[in-house]
């Protein structure tokens, strides 16, 4: 657990500063283009993430395990990064030729067509960036990694900001591919540094890493491109149905739902994918590393959906601005709901490692039938509420279906981790219905529930660790006397 710790530390950290600086662009953008704006700027985001989905296969899962593979095989580790790097290079050409005709339609229904391919580009730069990562993921370069994630994201948002000030709405396009260009400047001068197998001239044995590659990339960038299209459809509908200002209320809310899960998902998964996939045809193994991974986030997360659906009344008009405060309730509610997030982030990794790539698939489908579905059956009457009922039915279909294909596999979860996972659902919806009466008694009760869970997990971890547990004596010591963990 101290390796894991460590590595959660470092890139959470690092995500910690880069979601704190995305939040700080948006708020600029919300402050010099509105609602409608934030709701525009959403739709460009998906957009973006959809089309790298496609164009790249999800090489920055395939990449690593194709390569990992070949850990003491000099020879087919030189084949595999070289298979990797040309597979890189042309679905980035593909692959932003290809979404040029789609962004120039999609964004036309939003009645803000661009006369430069920036979404395209924008993904082009994504994927040969993702292909520099694979390398620095494979050779556990968490450091740098991390140092990458803070230095691009204040890059790509200054560089943001500055183009959305200067040119207003065009500026936004502008701003989606300054993200991912600001990234891959910043990540080259870590990749020269990272050992390389000599380069492989183009081949058919190129051709055989790459079928290697598809079979894994596929399976989870269908999976992508599910959820991806279902984000698309669920703001069609708010558009259609309603306007761009309650798309950007869908998209702010959104935004700060993903905020409080990334810190802490994106950190452990640098860790949790490679763990598994060593035990991949051990299922006491992969049971094991499951409920020790998932205990663990839980743990972490706690206090921090705890204290998001308590602050949530002054955290939004905080980070956008007064005219966000339609979509408290819709973030208070997906919150509340996202501990059921963390148990299907868990089992997603199990069914990729065991290859059930359907299953994977179908985890995700399960998802945005209900997402998609209830909003466009009742958007009509419930307005943004039915994305809140979507979004919690999708989770607990998903979650169903993933622990049903897991255990087939001979992997469980847990009944300590099943009452825990109860626990922090029911209390973060009890916070939410306090907070519908009012709002400081819910801020109150919220922090204190988020006290209890940060302390209980503190303990747990000086169980599991007596090093750590000491040295958060120490730490904790220094402020409040003698602290008992």
């Amino acid at each position: 657990m101290k390796r894991t710790l460590r590595s959660t530390g470092l890139i959470g950290g690092a995500t910690v500063i880069s979601l704190l600086v995305g939040l700080g662009r948006m708020k600029v953008i919300a402050l010099l283009t509105g609602p409608a704006g934030v709701g525009l700027f959403g739709l460009l985001n998906v957009l973006w993430s959809t089309g790298s989905a496609l164009a790249g296969l999800n090489l920055g899962v395939s990449g690593v395990r194709q390569i990992s593979e070949h850990d003491t095989d000099t020879e087919a580790r030189s084949l595999a990064e070289s298979a990797v790097w040309y597979f890189a290079l042309v679905a980035a050409v593909v692959g932003g030729v290809g979404l040029w005709g789609f962004e120039r339609f999609y964004t036309e229904g939003a009645g803000a067509s661009p006369t430069v391919p920036w979404i395209a580009l924008a993904v082009a730069v994504a994927v040969i960036n993702a292909a520099q990562l694979v390398f620095l993921q494979v050779y556990s370069r968490i450091g740098d990694i991390a140092r990458i994630r803070i230095y691009g994201s204040v890059l790509g948002a200054i560089a943001g900001v500055i183009a959305v000030a200067a040119t207003g709405t065009p500026g936004l396009y502008m701003a989606v591919l300054a993200m991912p260009l600001a990234s891959l400047l910043v990540t080259v001068p870590y990749f020269r540094r990272v050992p390389r197998m000599p380069w492989r001239r183009f081949d058919k044995a190129v051709l055989g890493e790459w079928r290697a590659l598809l079979m894994l990339g596929i399976g989870v960038s269908v999976a992508a491109w599910i959820g991806n299209f279902g984000q698309l459809w669920v703001r069609w509908i708010i558009t259609e149905r309603g306007n761009l200002q309650a798309a950007g209320f869908f998209q702010a809310a959104y935004t700060l739902t993903n905020v409080n899960l990334s810190i802490v998902l994106a950190a452990m998964s640098v860790e949790y994918f490679p763990k598994l996939s060593s035990s991949a045809d051990n299922s006491s193994g992969l049971t094991d590393i499951l409920n020790e991974q998932y205990r663990l986030a839980l743990i972490l997360s706690a206090p921090i959906l705890i204290s998001a659906v308590a602050a949530a009344p002054w955290v939004m008009p905080l980070l956008y601005s007064k005219d966000f405060s339609n979509a408290v309730p819709l973030f208070q509610w997906q919150v509340a709901a996202d501990s059921l997030k963390i148990l299907s982030w868990a089992l997603g990794y199990i069914l990729i490692v065991t290859r059930s790539a359907l299953g994977f698939i179908a985890a995700e489908l399960a998802f945005d039938v209900f997402l998609v579905g209830v909003p466009w059956i009742f958007f009509a009457t419930l307005g943004l509420d039915s994305i809140a009922v979507g979004y919690a039915a999708g989770l607990i279909s998903s979650v169903a279906v993933s622990v049903i294909l897991s255990m087939r596999r001979g992997v469980r979860l847990s009944w300590e981790n099943w009452a825990v996972t109860l626990v922090v659902c029911a209390s973060a919806v009890g916070i939410c219905l306090v907070s519908i009466e009012s709002h400081i008694a819910g801020l109150m009760v919220g922090m204190l529930v988020a006290t209890v869970f940060g302390v209980r997990g503190l303990k747990a971890i000086g169980a599991a660790d007596a090093a750590i547990g000491e040295r958060l004596r120490r730490i904790i010591g220094k402020f409040k006397g003698s602290v008992r963990l």
